[in-house]
């Protein structure tokens, strides 16, 4: 079995960046507009090399487990 990233990895940290749009005042918008500038796209793995052939794997996440768990309608559920 190869190792694997850390679910860490995989979410985003910290406050997203923002940026300012400044608006056409012509057409009657004169204020700035903040928006928040999504993550870059998260990396996807397949659930099958996660799940590795067994039907759940436990994932550790700042000290705390999780069970990623495939049901029997071939669903998956998350479990704290």
């Amino acid at each position: 079995m190869h190792e694997s990233a850390p679910l860490s990895a995989f979410l985003p940290t910290g406050p997203l960046p923002r940026t300012t749009i400044q608006l056409d005042p012509s057409r009657g918008l004169t204020s700035p507009a903040i928006f928040e500038v999504p993550p870059v796209a998260a990396r996807v793995v397949d659930a099958a090399s996660l799940l590795a052939g067994a039907r759940q794997v436990v994932i550790e996440h700042e000290g705390k487990l999780y069970r990623l768990s495939l049901t029997k309608n071939n669903r998956l559920i998350l479990q704290k």
